[in-house]
């Protein structure tokens, strides 16, 4: 299925997103939105399947992928929500399925507290409903270090490898060579994303604004991940009013990147997605 590179201009900032098309008979819009450090094309096999069913969207977050980048440094949970509500005023889009990774499910989560009418459903990925301090300490004082430099694609694949265990090499090397730049000196690869995303990284609770979420969600996890526990996930699941819980075997923090199969299979009924020949 065609895919479309599109800008737009949303806060004073261009932001670039992938379009796969819009169907003429369905009213809903899937909005994917990546985690912290990353970018749209992480959603490269999982879009076309969706997009057999509706619009689809990958969205690259303000200071990430082909996004433009905020000076000064405005990289807090209201700016990228306000990104979130820019984009769909933009684009005329009233009926939205969010799916959203990592840092991204707290901006969404918010999103769809505050503008009920426009979200129909949500897949939120592999994060908790309260950050945890030491991962903030961590990402703040991250964002403090110069981007490390790689001399290959081949040599960043090795690092991501680290989060991404399982992932197939031809999902993960595509992920990643889309997440580098050159240097400016010429020589090496560092990462795309704007290391203030990480100095300004924010502190999100939600526990609150779960019971409030008014659409149905789906609540992923991997079962490797490191930065959530079931029964922090199960909780979840019995707070927010209409929920469901999907453990992807296989897979830790990015459960779309380590197992696109079981991801796909546990997401695409809910988001209104169908199986191709080969099932998924």
């Amino acid at each position: 299925m065609e895919c479309k590179d599109c800008l737009v201009s949303i806060n004073g900032l261009p932001q670039h997103y992938l379009d796969w098309g819009k169907e003429p008979d369905r009213e809903e819009t899937a909005l994917l939105l990546h985690g912290m450090s990353g970018n749209a094309h992480v959603w490269d096999r999982f879009a076309p399947r969706l997009a057999k069913r509706m619009r689809t969207l990958a969205l690259d977050l303000r200071g990430h992928g082909q996004s433009g980048c905020a000076t000064p440094p405005a990289y807090k949970g209201t700016d990228y929500t306000g990104d979130i509500a820019g984009l769909l005023e933009t684009l005329d889009i009233g009926h939205a399925v969010i799916v959203a990774h990592s840092m991204s499910v707290y901006h969404a989560i918010r999103y769809a507290v505050s503008h009920p009418e426009r979200v129909c459903r949500m897949v939120l990925i592999d994060i908790e409903a309260r950050g945890r301090p030491e991962h903030k300490a961590m990402l703040n004082a991250g964002g403090l270090k110069p981007q490390p430099v790689f001399s290959s694609v081949e040599e960043a694949v090795t690092r991501e490898r680290r989060i991404a265990a399982h992932a197939p090499d031809d999902l993960l090397r595509d992920f990643v060579s889309h997440n580098l730049r050159d240097v400016e000196s010429g020589i090496g690869l560092t990462y795309r994303y704007d290391r203030a995303t990480l100095a300004e990284f924010d502190f999100y609770d939600e526990w609150d604004n779960l019971k409030r979420i008014g659409c149905p969600v789906l609540l992923v996890y991997g079962k490797e991940s490191i930065a959530v526990s079931p029964a922090v996930m199960r909780g979840m699941a019995r707070v927010i009013p209409d929920a469901r819980l999907a453990e992807i075997e296989a897979a830790g923090h990015l459960p779309h990147l380590d197992n696109p199969e079981g991801f796909e299979q546990a997401v695409l009924l809910f988001c209104g997605g169908e199986c191709d020949d080969a099932g998924f």
